[in-house]
């Protein structure tokens, strides 16, 4: 379960590992809390990742 812009970073190894162990930490919660098939739960939290360099970029340009 990675996310596909994720898959495309160059980052050094050890943000790559820091980055596999949350992911890991996150989908053991998820399953403890949901069950097994958390896909759509991670599918989600990922693009609510993403949307938030957009979000950012808004409130920083209001502020112009």
């Amino acid at each position: 379960l990675s996310p596909p812009p994720a898959s495309s970073w160059t980052v050094s190894s050890q943000v790559r590992s820091a980055h596999d162990k949350y992911e890991t930490l996150l989908v053991k919660y998820l399953r403890q809390q949901r069950g097994q098939h958390v896909d759509a739960d991670m599918k989600t939290i990922y693009a609510c990742m993403e949307t938030l360099p957009k979000i950012s970029n808004i409130f920083a340009n209001l502020r112009s």
